[in-house]
């Protein structure tokens, strides 16, 4: 959860959106979202959404053909790499794209994949189980449908839950459900990624009702897991995560900022957007307004079963 503590730590963009947030939000926490969503029904059509860099399966396998040559004739890879199907050529460009093609990088964030997965072989066999227990105590859930860029999308709710259950919770409970939850929407990723030809990343949206000052500095502690999955994550699921959009930020969010940059890795620091407007978090998450959720201000209605009741009472029409 400390995911939702980071945000485009040194870019003027970020500040700029914290301070319109801060000014104008209103003691609903998705009025505004839902204020201005009409004008731009229209306007976030598909074709009018940002499209990313190259993500063509075989042209970037061509383009960094060499570099992935190099890595399995590396004397220190060739051992390790024993499943042709699990360690074949996506697999390894996918480090090579990480560590912007410089090959001895990749090399070690490969190796160091390979060995954490069989080191924890036990734990990524319980990735289901462990991410089915989390929507006991976290709303989140996979929207139906992919941005533009054929992007899974998750959203997650942290605050709209019974928060002391949240936060009676082990570290080590939080540690695994993270690598559980992490390694799910990977296999998504990959999956898709094979059967489009098309490099597909994850795009988290976090909505932040509900969290207050005091709940956030209490869970500090988590900061040092957090840390940890964030580290591992730079070379056990690389190329994995295209964008955090966090919406419905509270007013206090440069302290959680400067709480997460001390945490949370800078290549997920800069991916990380707030947005105080239904344009924005369009145009973040390359989704048309009608594709977005009606309780976040958009124009679908999602009634999928985890997602908390009160979320569909007065408070949030």
């Amino acid at each position: 959860v400390a995911a939702i503590l980071g945000c485009q730590r040194g870019q003027k963009s970020a500040a700029a959106s914290v301070g319109e947030m801060a000014a104008t939000r209103s003691p609903q926490p998705r009025a505004l979202m839902q204020r201005t969503s009409s004008s731009f029904a229209a306007a976030l059509s598909p074709s009018k959404l940002r499209e990313e860099t190259e993500t063509n399966l075989d042209v970037l396998l061509v383009r960094y053909a060499d570099a992935i040559t190099r890595m399995r004739q590396s004397e220190v890879l060739k051992p390790l790499l024993l499943d042709p199907l699990e360690h074949d050529d996506v697999f390894l460009l996918r480090h090579v794209l990480s560590t912007k093609g410089q090959v001895d990088k990749a090399i070690v964030s490969a190796e160091q994949c390979i060995t954490w997965r069989r080191d924890n072989a036990s734990l990524l066999a319980r990735a289901d189980d462990l991410h089915r227990t989390v929507k006991e105590i976290l709303p989140v859930g996979m929207l139906p449908h992919a941005s533009t860029l054929d992007q899974p999308i998750q959203v997650v709710m942290p605050f709209q839950v019974d928060l002391e259950r949240f936060a009676r919770a082990s570290l080590d409970w939080h540690f695994e459900t993270g690598i559980a939850n992490r390694e799910v929407a990977f296999r998504l990723c990959d999956k898709i990624t094979r059967q489009k030809r098309k490099l597909i990343k994850v795009v988290l949206l976090q909505d932040l009702s509900g969290l207050t000052f005091s709940f956030a500095y209490s869970q500090y502690r988590l900061g040092s897991v957090q840390g940890k999955l964030s580290k591992i994550s730079s070379f056990v699921y690389p190329q994995m995560l295209a964008t955090v959009v966090i919406v419905n930020a509270p007013s206090f969010i440069n302290a959680l900022l400067r709480m997460g940059s001390k945490f949370l890795a800078q290549k997920v620091l800069d991916k990380m957007k707030v947005c105080s407007s239904v344009e924005q978090v369009c145009v973040a998450a390359n989704l048309p307004y009608d594709r977005l959720p009606s309780f976040l201000g958009g124009g679908y209605d999602w009634d999928a079963a985890w997602i908390p009741e009160r979320l569909w009472g007065p408070s949030s029409s």
